[in-house]
């Protein structure tokens, strides 16, 4: 199948961002306390086409870095995983379901998680704020996040609930703050 255009921009951008991740992880120019998963951030954002810089900010709203964070709702380590979530990703890739043990495991918490957050992403891909949809989706679930849909799909997301909308403010303000540091590269989606 021929993509188009824009697709090709879109991929050759998050390529290019992901190699440069890489290379800055490599080089040890990263954020000082940052940079411990960037490795694993970088090679779970590749398999899964989603900005490293995207992932990197979730973990930081999520769990802080710390792998051993649980939420008061099941979720579990880096990117604050539920079971239901690593069911299905389990699910779509033909894999065993992780225990809450292994979900602690950062390689297998960041894999799941980029995964998760990358398909809301292609799912809400024909707005035009796919992203933020897709942050809603992550912290509210599903169903809300079709709540606060646009009629438009070039209208602005109605988010109802302020912790979610504080929620999606505090990921792109460190995705740009981590963007702006690590790669100098910030996708408008």
């Amino acid at each position: 199948m021929f993509k188009t255009r824009n697709e090709r921009t879109t991929n050759l951008l998050k390529t290019l961002s992901a190699m440069v991740f890489l290379a800055v992880i490599f080089f040890g120019i990263a954020a000082e306390g940052t940079d411990k998963f960037d490795i694993m951030i970088g090679k779970s954002s590749e398999s899964n086409d989603i900005d490293p810089m995207l992932v990197k900010a979730v973990i930081s709203k999520e769990s802080n870095f710390n792998p051993d964070a649980r939420g008061k709702s099941g979720e579990i380590g880096l990117m604050q995983v539920r079971i239901c979530a690593a069911a299905d990703w389990a699910k779509a890739l033909d894999k065993n379901v992780p225990s809450e043990e292994e979900l602690s495991i950062p390689e297998i918490n960041i894999e799941i998680g980029s995964w998760y957050l990358a398909r809301a992403i292609k799912s809400w891909s024909d707005y035009k704020h796919s992203v933020v949809l897709a942050l809603c989706e992550y912290n509210a679930g599903r169903r809300r996040a079709l709540e606060w849909m646009p009629c438009r799909k070039s209208g602005q997301v109605s988010i109802t609930i302020e912790s979610t909308r504080a929620y999606v403010r505090d990921v792109i303000s460190r995705y740009s703050e981590f963007a702006s540091e690590g790669t100098a590269l910030v996708y408008s989606r």
